[in-house]
């Protein structure tokens, strides 16, 4: 990664899947919505089980929307 803001090959369309931050809506949050193709893995938020990619896609789309 050069900065906080990107991470390896972001500019060529990879995405970045993190966890541990689980479902808090802190600053560590806040700043990784802004960031297009970032996922949050937390177990919380995708119902304490095993996802799939389109899955994990969905439910943080959910999880953000909540906010909204």
């Amino acid at each position: 990664m050069t900065d906080n803001t990107q991470w390896y090959k972001s500019r060529h369309g990879s995405w970045l899947i993190y966890g541990h931050i689980h479902g808090a809506r802190d600053e560590v949050y806040e700043f990784m919505k802004t960031r297009e193709r970032a996922l949050n893995a937390g177990a919380c938020i995708n119902n304490y089980t095993p996802v799939s990619f389109n899955e994990l896609v969905r439910n943080n789309k959910a999880f953000q929307e909540k906010d909204s």
